[in-house]
């Protein structure tokens, strides 16, 4: 998730395994005056694309994004707007598709202050960060 929080952009990732237990990443990409909370979004699944990459075994990666034009904008690397963060998002994917070459890897919409755990949890620390 991206966030834009007193004056700065946030990003976060939670990953949540079926039998428990919780991994978070969160980064600050600087004040609001240089950088986008569309920025912060799609650092997000950078962060989740990193950490899916980490786990020793990964077989079903799902991303959850309140963020529709984020899932567009991976889908069509080529546009201007966050375009460093696109394509290291895209090289990332490279990386986890060697690391992991059965995994199944989705990016998946969710409405945002649904309570839907993982998503909530994950804009609470791209507002932390």
């Amino acid at each position: 998730d991206g966030s834009g929080e007193n004056g700065w952009v946030g990003a976060a990732a939670v990953a949540t395994h079926p039998l428990g237990g919780t991994l978070v990443r969160r980064a600050r990409l600087g004040p609001l005056t240089e950088h986008t909370v569309f920025e912060g979004e799609l650092f997000g699944v950078l962060l989740a694309l990193r950490i899916a990459r980490e786990v020793r075994m990964a077989l079903d990666i799902v991303i959850l994004l309140d963020n529709q034009a984020a899932i567009t904008r991976t889908h069509t690397p080529r546009a201007k707007s966050g375009q460093l963060i696109t394509d290291a998002i895209l090289d990332e994917a490279t990386r986890l598709r060697t690391r992991h070459p059965n995994a199944q890897l989705r990016l998946v919409w969710v409405p945002g202050h649904e309570d839907v755990e993982g998503n909530e949890l994950a804009d609470l620390h791209a507002k932390q960060a």
